[in-house]
């Protein structure tokens, strides 16, 4: 569970080719969840081994725009995972890697409703006056982190909120049974 979260937060540093802020409506039909980004995102998809002959499919969709790295990155572990270790125990797990993966360290983290599940917002210092807040939830065997990195005084701003707002769960995320 750990290495897949230490791909999942060091994909919000990948160097991305910075682009023009408009709003980009994107729906992952497959993932069950649709979003706005500032603008047109990259897809990427693997593979991740996870040890003990599992592994986990990975999906990352990213941007960096003008003042801020945007991302949404979706786990999908193998049937029944989740169920077996807790969700309170996967959200641990999750947050735990985050930090141990970040060049800084938690600076809060809250229990929160996002997207009409239980979540948890992070907000990791990732050092040179950056930080990456995040939120965090579980539907059945899929992990959602929904983040975005910027300067520490930039963290609020309307982009980054319009972002966090506009994430919809659509029929192929909320149908995932848990």
């Amino acid at each position: 569970m750990r290495r897949i979260l230490a791909l999942l937060f060091a994909s919000l540093l990948h160097v991305l080719p910075a682009a023009a802020q408009t709003a980009v409506p994107y729906t992952s039909e497959a993932m069950g969840y649709s979003v706005t980004f500032p603008a047109k995102p990259n897809v990427k998809d693997e593979t991740v081994d996870l040890g003990d002959g599992q592994s986990a499919k990975m999906n990352t969709v990213q941007i960096l725009a003008a003042n801020a790295i945007f991302d949404v990155t979706v786990a999908e572990y193998p049937k029944g995972t989740v169920q077996s270790i807790g969700e309170d125990k996967v959200l641990d797990n999750a947050r735990d890697g985050a930090v141990a993966n970040a060049p800084g360290p938690l600076i809060s983290e809250a229990k929160i409703d996002f997207a009409g599940r239980p979540a948890r917002e992070l907000t990791i210092d990732m050092s040179m006056n950056h930080v990456s807040r995040n939120r965090i939830f579980v539907i059945g065997d899929r992990l959602f982190n929904v983040g975005a990195v910027a300067a520490k005084d930039k963290t609020k701003t309307e982009a980054i909120e319009v972002f966090f707002s506009s994430f919809k769960l659509s029929a192929g995320g909320a149908d995932v049974k848990h």
